[in-house]
């Protein structure tokens, strides 16, 4: 008998698709905006989840704060007794250092483009050796690509492509530069200037092998540390690649969690957010052992 074949997803980041104009009848809606820094993101998960199981539970919730101590990140009033919840983003693997890679090169553009404005119906898409690799590195010579793309942008002969200078051949695949009607776009330089866009915002992945991996480097340093009584483990997951596979993810937990068999957490809970669709699964906790 044939095994089934896997297949690969690639979620598209919708900031990616090239718009026609204000006609287009494609319009990207926001999710849900959760706050970059660490202890801010921590705060602001667990207030929206605590808030929502207390009025689920009809328990009362007060005086959530962020653990100066941690573990656990963050501690609270749950009906009148102290408890505490750590708190760990699932992502796809390497998805955070390659987000911070397309940060530091967007941010070279807008430091750029303050000083001299650049012209806002261009598109500037930016392609590595390999978008799809868990790393990505910043080409050496950055400040000098820039240049050369501003000085190209004012080009009426579209689409062009840049020259790749040799120090970033390594790293950049390719460069195009394309004309695009004046309409709202969320990856467009400093507010008004020209739409700057990274395949590499793209994330592919095989489920079956994927999530099983990502689920246990996620999970099981939280699982082995020693915390308190009262404590709370909630893994979320903001990432739209992850989005429609939460059972597959809340299956891998729960064996993560057998695979360890070591009682720690007194509630275990995973929680998808993506855009308006929220998803919250308990999970089965080990149960102390009583000596």
């Amino acid at each position: 008998m044939n095994s089934p074949k896997k297949r690969m997803h690639v979620n598209i980041d919708l900031g990616n698709l090239t718009p026609v104009g204000d006609d287009d009848p494609l319009r990207i809606v926001p999710g849900l905006r959760i706050p970059l820094e660490k202890k801010k993101r921590e705060l602001f998960v667990a207030k929206q989840f605590l808030c929502q199981l207390a009025e689920r539970e009809n328990a009362t919730l007060n005086d959530i704060q962020i653990n100066d101590t941690d573990p656990p990140d963050v501690v609270f009033d749950w009906n009148e007794t102290r408890f505490g919840l750590e708190i760990t983003e699932l992502l796809p693997r390497k998805r955070r250092d390659k987000d911070a890679v397309i940060r530091l090169f967007r941010k070279h553009f807008e430091d750029r483009s303050a000083q001299h404005p650049m012209r806002g119906d261009r598109i500037i898409r930016i392609r590595f050796v390999n978008d799809h690799a868990e790393k990505l590195t910043l080409p050496r010579g950055l400040s000098g690509l820039v240049t050369e793309i501003e000085g190209r942008i004012n080009d009426e002969s579209l689409p062009l492509s840049i020259k790749i200078p040799s120090e970033c051949c390594r790293v950049i695949h390719s460069i195009c530069i394309e004309g695009v009607q004046l309409c709202d776009h969320p990856n467009r330089i400093a507010g008004s200037g020209p739409i700057l866009l990274f395949p590499a915002d793209d994330t592919a992945l095989i489920p079956e092998d994927d999530i099983p991996k990502i689920v246990k480097l996620t999970v099981d340093s939280k699982l082995i540390q020693d915390v308190a009584k009262n404590t709370w483990l909630l893994v979320f997951c903001h990432h739209p690649a992850l989005a429609g596979f939460e059972n597959m993810i809340a299956e891998a937990f729960v064996q993560r969690v057998s695979a360890i068999n070591r009682p720690t957490y007194s509630r275990l809970f995973y929680r998808s957010i993506t855009n308006e669709r929220i998803r919250t699964f308990e999970l089965p906790a080990i149960p102390v052992r009583v000596q």
